[in-house]
């Protein structure tokens, strides 16, 4: 990663102006769940929203969503393709989201009950692929944005000639909670060719969403601004390198506002030019504009979620390669200091029993964090060990207090949702996840004891 003193590229929004980041006036502003209030600017929340895919809707740290009861299910769906974001229903049950595998590929919604059963089902929009084994850039976020409306964010392809095809976006679609209907157009936050990776809605009318361009990193905020969502800091944040191409991808896989208030954690993966190795980095940036105070980096590892700190560190999470570029999912805490080499406070790394050699892209490696949440004193992790999903919790010091009981499925845990106890925890993600041909969506409902 470049250091220094590199200028951000600074581009000027479509209007000509960057608005300022969102700060509430009143508990009014505050919509984007029941219970919203307005303290210092900011909006905070009671029991609201839940998570999807290593990010969170604006919970300050708490673990929320609801659950009426916590009946153990497995399902393994029939939709051939992954499920990368969920959300749980006031009634225990979830929403999920995802991109099915068969051509052409499309993004579907479906609803579950809090006995896993499949509710509604619907196609959200289409995305144009030329193969079913080339969609690792296309994902989709999804939160409850108010009691009757969900939103969901993603990143799609649309058809350039017969064999290439081009990603575009990040758009946005409001779904009507009760049936799954499409609420007026997308909205589109973007010229630019990227794609989508994580994403956080700090409050009502505040979103951060991360992924990559062609050639390399993304990151920016948008704003809620007349209903329309806008971007409100500039699209194209400092270069890792201008040589940069798909098979050495910088790539943010992850962001979300920090616990200080006003700083943005970004996180993400490089694989520097001349070595094999992924490089994991962090970078802190300015809420109000998106400069860069500062960054860090993690050599042989690669971030794929993070989650702030009550104390302004970071949880980390996705993979570590050792010297024979075996994968291990992995999880870290960083301190709230800055260092060129990241400040780890504690690590876990969770060895996969086979080798894995195959680090072309990070949403393939065998064993991966994928998701990442709070609980109470500590946080959830979420993700695929040896090809089967996983999940654990573990203590901010770093002491794991429980792990997931190996389910019927292989596959992978791609996002997580928990009741506000943190006891009841829903997972999303494929069955097969590293089979093309195979896999399906898969999810599943656990306690936590």
């Amino acid at each position: 990663m470049r250091r220094g003193s590199a200028a951000w590229a600074i581009v000027a929004s479509v209007a000509g102006c960057v608005p300022p980041p969102f700060q509430c006036g009143e508990d009014a502003a505050c919509d984007l769940m029941p219970g919203g209030r307005c303290e210092a600017g900011r909006c905070s929340y009671e029991a609201t929203s839940t998570t999807t895919g290593g990010t969170t809707a604006p919970t300050g740290g708490e673990v929320t969503g609801g659950a009426a009861s916590c009946e153990a299910w497995e399902r393994a769906l029939a939709i051939r393709g992954k499920a990368t974001g969920v959300a749980l229903a006031d009634d225990g049950g979830a929403y999920v989201v995802g991109f099915t595998s068969e051509v052409p590929l499309e993004l579907r919604a479906l609803r579950l009950d809090d006995a896993g059963e499949v509710g509604w089902s619907h196609a959200v929009d289409g995305t144009e692929s030329p193969s079913v084994d080339d969609d690792t850039d296309l994902w989709a976020r999804l939160f409850v944005h108010q009691a009757d409306e969900l939103v969901v964010v993603y990143s799609r392809r649309d058809p350039d000639d017969v064999t290439i095809t081009v990603k575009t976006g990040p758009h946005v679609r409001r779904l009507a909670a009760e049936d799954g209907a499409v609420i007026g157009e997308a909205d589109e936050l973007a010229l630019q060719t990227q794609s989508l990776r994580g994403v956080s809605m700090p409050d009502a009318k505040t979103m951060l969403l991360a992924g990559e361009r062609q050639d390399d990193v993304w990151y920016q905020s948008a704003a809620l601004l007349g209903g329309v969502w806008s971007p409100a800091w500039p699209a194209v944040p400092e270069p890792f390198a201008p040589d940069a191409d798909f098979d050495s991808p910088a790539i943010a896989q992850a962001i979300a506002l920090s616990s200080v208030g006003d700083e943005v954690a970004v996180g993400g993966t490089w694989n520097l030019p001349d070595g094999d190795a992924y490089t994991a980095w962090v970078r802190r940036v300015a809420l109000a504009d998106g400069a860069v105070a500062c960054a860090c980096e993690v050599e042989a590892a690669g971030i794929v979620a993070l989650l702030p700190a009550e104390d302004g560190g970071l949880f980390v999470a996705g993979y570590r390669q050792d010297r024979s570029m075996r994968s291990a999912a992995w999880i870290a805490r960083l301190e709230p200091t800055c260092a060129p080499a990241c400040p780890i406070a504690w690590e876990q790394s969770i060895p996969g029993a086979e080798a894995d050699t195959y680090f072309g892209r990070a949403e393939l490696v065998r064993d991966a964090v994928f998701a990442l949440m709070p609980a109470p004193g500590g946080v959830i992790a979420a993700g695929t060990v040896d090809r089967e999903p996983w999940a654990a919790r573990y203590a901010d010091d770093g002491a794991e207090q429980w792990v997931m009981e190996r389910g019927t499925s292989s596959g992978a845990a791609l996002a997580i949702a928990a009741s506000t106890d943190a006891a009841c925890l829903t997972l999303v993600g494929s069955e097969k996840y590293g089979n093309y041909a195979e896999r399906r969506w898969w999810a599943r409902r656990v306690a936590m004891q």
